[in-house]
This record gives C-alpha cells, structure tokens and sequence, in this order.
C-alpha cells in the first residue's frame, strides 16, 4: 500500500494552490444559511411485492419463480447547505429455483462544488483498456478544481461466470472476490488541449473456503495508461492513447528475481513466472469542416492484453480505419460511415491469419413530413450482453456476455395522420455473436439472432385511450439448436376518473419450434404459448402511485416438452418528491 499513498499523495500535490478559493467554496453555504434553506430532498422510492401461482398439470413442469418475491428501489438526492448526495439502492429477493441471488445495490456520491465522493456500489471510468464498464464494491473520490481532474477508488469487483449462451445462468456467485484500486490524474484547459493518467490493480483472493487442491488460479493485474488530444485549429486535431499491462495468471507461482521493465511496470508490480505483459494504444486525427466531419483512426491491441477492469477485452488485433459523418439533401440524409482493414496473429505465432475489410454504415432517411427509413450494418468487433430466446415452456431471460462480428438493421416509420395519431412501423435486426467464458471467446458456440416486427399505433390527440398492435418473429440460430418464436401482441390502455386511473390490457400468442442439427438429440418440437397481461394503475396524488399488475400464461405440452400455467399478481408502489 506505501506504492499507491505515494502515488496519491504526488498526484494530490500536483493540484493547483488556486482551488483553494476558501471564500468562493463556501460562499453558497453562507447565503443557504441565512435564506434558511438548510436541506432539499428530491428523487423517487418504490417497491414491490408479488406472488407466483404454478400448476404443471401433471406434466412434470418446473416453476419458473419462487412463490413469493419482492425488490424495492430508491433513487434520491440530498441537498445539504449546497453539497449534493445523490443516494440509489435496489435490493432483491432470492430467487432459488434458478439459482440466481438476492442482490442489493446501495451507493452514496455525495457532490460540493468540484468535490466528489463515491460510497456503495459505484463505478468509474479511467480508459477503456483498464477500468471501464464494471461496477465495484467500496469507495473512492473524485476533484476537479479549475482544468484538474483527480479520481480514486478502492472496491471489491462483481463479475458473473457466464454459463452457455443457450441456458439459463447459475453460479453468480464467484468463488473469490476481487479486489481493485486506482488513481487517475487529468488535465484539460477547455481549448481543446486534454491529458491523463492512470492506475489502476487488482488481485483476487479467496473468500470465505480453501483452495488446498489449487484448482483455482487467482490472478493479480496492474495497468497503466496515457492519453492526450489537442487542437491544432479548428479544422483539425487529433487523440492518442497507451496502455501497459501486466497480468499474472497464478500469484502463487515463484516470484522473478530480476523482471524488466515491462513486466514489473517501473517497480509497481510484482511479476512472478505467470506474468504477462502487453500494451494497446490508439490515435486519431480528426478534420471538422462547416459541412461535415472525417477522420483517420488506428489501434492496435497487443496478444495476450487484458485487464480486469473490464468485463472482457478483446486483443491481438490492430485496425486503421477512416470516417465521416454528414448531413446531406438540407438535413434530409444523416449519414455516418467507416471503413477500414483489421488483421489478427501480431507476433505471427499462430496457426491462421484474419485479414478483412471492416466498415459500418449508419443512414436516417426523412423521405417525407411522415416517412422516416433507417439503416445500419456492421462488422466490426464488439462485446455486448446479449437475451437468449424465450423458450415456449419456460419464459426465463438469460443475459449473456458475447463477441459480436456482424449486425445489420432497418427500420422504417410512417404517420397514417399528420398529427401523428396513428403510427405505421416495421423494423428487423441481424447480428451474430460468439459467447465469451472466462475471458475466452467460444468460436464453437456461435449464435445468430434474428428479430423482425411489424405494428400500428393509435393514440388520438384528443381521446384518452391507445391501442397498438405488434407482429414479432425472433430466431436463434447456434451450434446445436435452432429456436423460432413467431406471434401477434394486442394491447390497449386507457385512462379514466380525471386521467388518475390508467387501465392497461394486452394479450399475445407465441409459437415456437425447437429443431436440433444432431437427429440424435431429437426431431422438430413446436409449442404454442398464451399470455395475458392486466394492470391498473392509481395516482394517489401528484407524487404518489400504485400499480397492480397480473399475468397469466398457458404453455401447451409437446412430445419433448411439458406444459403449465403460470399466473402472477404484483402490487407496487411508488413515491416521488
């Protein structure tokens, strides 16, 4: 720990003596005091409570829910003599049938001037290549006095171990918690000159079991990063960035006696036989005329680099690409482009080379006052949460964490009424995904999904009812099975006694067929599913509500599948001030 106090302690001491404008900081508090304004409370609160009602006819059918569950919510924000504390938290019950876990998110970043502190469940943001896109557990601050930025924290990381891109998740809980901290220094005078620093580490360790057999490797990592930009004019100005990694896949294996540079990162880290080094950078230069916008980008992500900042990092690629974006026709035509070439097998040691072509192409189209197209379609790489397919007989969400190589869309909206009362639209997607595990990415279970919808809006200006209707098809395409939903949803809703209380009403029929590629795991399964949706909703007065919400399903039995019923009612209550 004397590594990192130092190197707080230098960064905290590189702030300017100028932020110490005591008059200036507390002069609100000052005039608080005397206009007797002393605290201020706004957000929202709510909670929820519901029952589950499961009959499986005989079938063998497993329940979906636990028979009685319950969350509650809060986002508020506490004014104290000017000093903000925005506070949120969420709190769960367990769900044991499908082994996922109570959860609670409870943090606290209480703000004053250029003074922020961070309590809870919060997450910070230092580089894409170290601490990015996760949450932690702890604490941390952040400064920003005049054009100086400071940041630190110190917290236990969450990370779930995605199970199959198919299959419902279990084990969330992880064997061994991981611990992580870091610092990051900014500077950045409002003219378009910017730079930054950071550190950021973690270790995993062992919570609450032994691991005499060794099966499980905690890992520790450390990261430094730099990046800049400038503007040169207001034509032109450009970006870098770099990254060093070091990351040791087993802490317990023989620490070296005399590591480089590289490895124990000038001193900071502890590089033992397991530890790797890698480094990612980036630039970009950027040409702004009145009429549009181009630019130029190149990176390139070392084999082998990761960070545990992130839920996962994809490496041993380097792409250049170049850009534009522009609005055409008098504002008609948005159109934002890229193309380029990406290639993988850096150091030349592995067995295939990828070398292709990559671009994106974003359009919105304003044919008309009442016809609107859009189109997208890309193939660069990204990592996205992904839902599986809901299964006729278990309409279970799976979350999983997958590489995306290709997406495409369109969509189109056209106004039946000038005033916009009856809405036409249909939109499709495409994307194709490989299912990240353990920080690998499992080439061997590549899903395609694909999602189309046609539907109708009706909402009179002047009435106080709606009613919509949609037509979805979702297909998920994967190694070993093919799923298909097809089916119609109604809804209506309408509001009555003075617009307080809000009837709502939608029903939607769903067929499904399940075809394996193996024979040997089955033919062709076809299932028909029923929902039916009901809720009321109560303003009890301008800050407060209640909301009764039923559902009930009707799954049909199949030769490979068992049917049920399943019938839920929720009470919730909201409060907002």
């Amino acid at each position: 720990m004397h590594k990192l106090t130092y190197l707080i302690l230098t960064l905290l001491l590189a702030t300017p003596a100028t932020a110490q404008d005591v008059e200036g900081f507390f002069g609100d508090i000052k005039q608080r005091l005397a206009d007797r304004e002393y605290l201020k409370i706004r957000g929202r609160a709510g909670a929820r409570l519901g029952y589950n009602y499961f009959d499986d006819g005989g079938s063998g059918a497993r329940p979906r829910n636990a028979p009685f569950t319950w969350n509650a919510n809060a986002g508020l924000n506490f004014d104290l003599l000017g000093m903000q504390l925005p506070f949120s938290a969420a709190i769960s019950s367990r769900n044991t049938l499908y082994n996922l876990p109570s959860y609670s998110f409870i943090g606290l970043s209480p703000t004053y001037k250029w003074i922020t502190l961070h309590g809870g469940d919060r997450s910070l943001t230092f580089s894409p290549y170290s601490l990015s896109g996760i949450n932690f557990r702890g604490g941390g601050f952040e400064l920003k006095p005049g054009n100086f930025y400071v940041a630190a924290m110190r917290g236990k990381l969450r990370r779930a171990r995605i199970q199959d891109i198919t299959a419902i998740q279990s084990g969330l809980d992880t064997r061994y918690r991981r611990m992580a901290t870091g610092v990051k220094f900014g500077f950045d005078n409002q003219e378009g000159t910017a730079a930054t620093v950071s550190w950021f580490s973690s270790k995993d360790e062992l919570e609450g079991t032994t691991d005499s057999l060794r099966r499980i490797q905690p890992e520790a990592n450390m990261v430094l990063t730099f990046s800049g930009s400038h503007r040169l004019s207001s034509l032109v100005s450009f970006n870098v960035e770099y990254a060093q990694s070091a990351l040791t896949r087993d802490v317990n294996s023989p620490q070296l006696a005399d590591p480089d540079g590289r490895l124990n990162l000038f001193g900071l880290f502890d590089a033992r036989t397991t530890t790797g080094s890698a480094n990612a950078y980036n630039g970009s230069v950027v040409f702004s005329p009145e009429f549009a916008t181009f630019d130029v980008k190149y990176e390139r992500i070392a084999p082998g680099y990761r960070t545990h900042g992130s839920l996962f990092f994809q490496n041993d690629v380097e792409r250049i690409t170049t850009g534009a974006r522009a609005p055409l026709f008098d504002n008609k035509l948005n159109l934002t482009a890229s193309v380029g070439f990406q290639r993988n097998n850096l150091n030349g040691d592995q067995a295939e080379n990828l070398n292709r072509f990559i671009g994106n192409v974003n359009a919105s189209w304003k044919v008309s006052d009442r016809v609107t197209n859009t189109f997208g379609v890309s193939n660069f790489t990204t990592t996205n949460r992904l839902r599986t397919i809901n299964q006729a007989n278990q309409i279970v969400d799976s979350i999983v964490i997958a590489q995306t190589q290709f997406s495409a869309k369109a969509g189109t909206t056209v106004l039946l009424r000038e005033d916009g009362s009856q809405t036409l639209f249909a939109n499709a997607s495409f994307q194709r995904a490989d299912l990240i595990r353990e920080d690998e990415v499992q080439g061997d279970q590549r899903s395609n999904f694909v999602l189309a919808m046609v539907g109708y809006n009706l909402k009179p200006k002047d009435g106080n009812y709606g009613l919509n209707a949609t037509l979805l098809f979702h297909r998920n395409e994967t190694a070993v099975v093919n799923l298909s939903s097809v089916g119609p949803t109604l809804g209506y809703q309408r509001t009555m006694l003075a617009e307080k209380l809000t009837l709502r009403v939608s029903s939607t029929y769903s067929f499904t067929s399940t075809s394996f590629r193996d024979p040997a795991l089955g033919g062709t399964d076809r299932a028909s599913l029923v929902q039916v949706n009901g809720g009321l909703g109560y303003e009890l007065g301008e800050k407060q509500s209640i909301d009764l919400n039923t559902s009930l399903i009707s799954a049909a039995t199949t030769d490979f599948r068992p049917g049920y019923t399943d019938g839920q009612i929720s009470l919730q209550y909201g409060l907002s001030f």
